[in-house]
This record gives structure tokens, C-alpha cells and sequence, in this order.
């Protein structure tokens, strides 16, 4: 299984969202962002701290990510204990290469 980052325009702001391929499960997404050059410049931020197991913060029902101020830079909506480790090993794996999908203006 792998991922892709889908880039959605919600009123006029722009949300990254990793989703699963296979299913469309949304599986981690970041902050809103006005302009896509702030989407583009927080997406390879994202991309890089994925790669990182000590940047990801675990709660009981979900999962957020750090950048190197300790800000957070996304978070998963709520899963069970079980998807949320085996959402985070995928992203570990797969998220920094995800291919990106611009959601249609």
C-alpha cells in the first residue's frame, strides 16, 4: 500500500492531505495555507519531518507532526491504536515520496 498528497482548496485556503491510494483513507493533513507558494514551501517541510520518527507525537486517538520549532505541522483525524502505528510507519515509508494531486480550481 502507499499514499499520495492530495491538495484540496476549501473556501480560499489550500489543506495538504496524505491519503491512502488504495481507498482514499485520509490518513494525515497538514495546516491551511492562503497561497500556494505556502503550500508548496510547508509541503517540503512536511515531506522532510515524515521521515522523522522522533518529530511525531502520539495522543490515544491520533497522531500529530512537529517541525523543528516544535510547532505542529499537521496531525491524522481520529483511528484506532492499531491503524494510527500502521498509518505512521506508511508515512514514515511513503510520505516524503507521495505523488501530489492538485485538487481542481
Amino acid at each position: 500500500m502507499s499514499v499520495y498528497i492530495k491538495i484540496n482548496k476549501l473556501n480560499s485556503f489550500f489543506r495538504i492531505e496524505f491519503r491512502l491510494i488504495e481507498g482514499n483513507d485520509l490518513l494525515f493533513y497538514g495546516n491551511y495555507y492562503k497561497f500556494k507558494s505556502e503550500v508548496i514551501r510547508a509541503l517540503k517541510s512536511i515531506r522532510l519531518k515524515l521521515r522523522e520518527p522522533d518529530k511525531y507525537i502520539k495522543s490515544k486517538r491520533n497522531y500529530s507532526v512537529r517541525a523543528g520549532n516544535n510547532r505542529t505541522i499537521g496531525r491524522s483525524p481520529d483511528m484506532d491504536p492499531e491503524k494510527m502505528e500502521w498509518a505512521m510507519e506508511l508515512l514514515q515509508k511513503h510520505g516524503a515520496n507521495a505523488e501530489v494531486v492538485w485538487e481542481k480550481e
